[in-house]
């Protein structure tokens, strides 16, 4: 019997091409729907973290306080700013000098000590240099300000603007005239000296002029003008305010330190011959031992000129030293020996900083500093803690480079500069 030609039925799920095409349109619809909206996704991340996330990423902590991206950047363009106006300074300031100074020999050394100062500050313009140079002073203005509020210090809004007021000439307070320098008084000749010449007074100083303040008016448009110089660089009213008062904590901290310094110290008075081989130091020494030769005699020896080469140099000080100016100039081996020597006796042969030393100590006891002395200990007790607690890991993390974020705008500007001064 034939086949049927009938052709089999369908099956019941299948379906049109229409409806397949449908389908097809459907899922790529939402497919770019999904992937639109993933890019809109990573797009707005992108910007979060650009905008949002990365300027509030810690670069560094001060005892628990951030210090974060934005800031650093700030100072960054701050610190930009102030090395290009210096340089810019200077460097007028060195082609005048130039164009007026001829051959004098002062005037050539004011071009060098230009050429100096402008080097020194090519080397403060580069990127690495700003970055470091930045983050450092957020740490120091932090450690300041912590230790001064641990203090009992606080700097007020008005003293903020007292100091910015000051700084432009403008005085709101009535201002107490400098006090009139008493003259020095007249030397008496020395009849002893049988001096042929009458003396000669000393002239009499000119008392300080009383500064002169500007106007109110004056001062708001230089602060006005001010601020829109460091507006062009990113820098705000606030971010100039905070420097103020950051100016301010360091003063107050470091006039604090300087009342807690003593003013009276250990002092010493001695005279020293320096040799430049040890052989030498101990032929002076077992000389001196057995009196061959006084100490006088044998710094007159060693200042003569000598062949093939000076075998050192004998001081006569005459004035007293504070200790802490001993230790600084000479070291720990040579103050050491003062502390302990017999006065007026010849020391053995002291090994300090690669040089052989004898020495006299003529006198020993605590006096008051000399005002120079006591400024430099004031200044030194400061540097002191600063450094200790910079370096203090329990204060102090650093836990990004700040090379890693410089902006890009600071980065150009630094190439720009190198490339003028003939570096880049």
């Amino acid at each position: 019997m034939p086949k049927s030609s009938v052709p089999p039925t369908p099956p019941r799920f299948s379906s049109s091409r229409y409806e397949r095409e449908q389908r097809i349109r459907q899922w790529v619809t939402i497919g770019s729907i999904v992937i639109g909206v993933l890019v809109v996704i990573l797009i707005a991340a992108a910007v979060l973290q650009i905008v949002v996330f990365e300027p509030q990423r810690v670069v560094a902590t001060v005892e628990g306080e951030p210090i974060r991206v934005n800031q650093v950047q700030a100072r960054m363009r701050y610190t930009q700013f102030q090395v290009l106006n210096r340089y810019q300074q200077l460097s007028a300031e060195a082609q005048q000098v130039a164009a007026s100074g001829g051959n004098d020999a002062s005037a050539s050394f004011l071009v060098q000590f230009y050429q100096q100062q402008l080097q020194r500050l090519q080397q403060e313009a580069t990127t690495e240099s700003i970055a470091n140079t930045a983050l450092n002073a957020l740490i120091d203005e932090a450690l300041i300000r912590h230790e001064a509020e641990r203090r009992g210090v606080t700097i007020t809004n008005e003293e903020v603007q007292e100091t910015l007021e000051r700084d432009f000439g403008f005085f709101r307070k009535t201002l107490t005239p400098f006090p009139t320098v008493t003259p020095f008084p007249t030397p008496t000749p020395d009849a002893s000296a049988a001096l042929t010449a009458t003396a000669t007074p000393f002239p009499t100083p000119t008392p300080r002029a009383q500064p002169t303040s500007i106007s109110e008016a004056e001062f708001n448009q230089l602060y006005q003008r001010t601020l829109e110089g460091y507006a062009a660089i990113g820098i705000s009213e606030a971010d100039l305010r905070e420097l103020v008062r950051n100016g301010l904590y360091r003063q107050r901290l470091q006039d604090l330190f300087a009342r807690e310094t003593p003013t009276r110290a250990l002092h010493f008075r001695f005279d020293y011959v320096r040799f430049n081989q040890l052989a030498d130091a101990e032929r002076a020494a077992q000389r001196l031992v057995k009196g061959e030769i006084t100490f006088d005699a044998l710094i007159s020896e060693t200042n003569a000129i000598t062949q093939p080469a000076p075998i050192g140099t004998g001081v006569s000080l005459g004035d007293w030293i504070s200790v802490q100016n001993v230790e600084r100039q000479y070291g720990l081996e040579i103050l050491a020996a003062l502390r302990n020597a017999e006065l007026s006796k010849p020391t053995g042969v002291i090994t300090a900083a690669g040089s052989y030393y004898v020495l006299l100590p003529l006198g020993r006891e605590e006096r008051e500093l000399s005002a120079f002395d006591l400024q430099t200990e004031q200044r030194a007790r400061f540097d002191e803690w600063l450094n200790s607690a910079r370096t203090d890991a329990a204060r102090v993390q650093r836990l990004i480079a700040p090379t890693s974020v410089v902006p890009n705008d600071v980065r150009e500007r630094a190439r720009e500069f190198l490339r003028q001064v003939g570096i880049g």
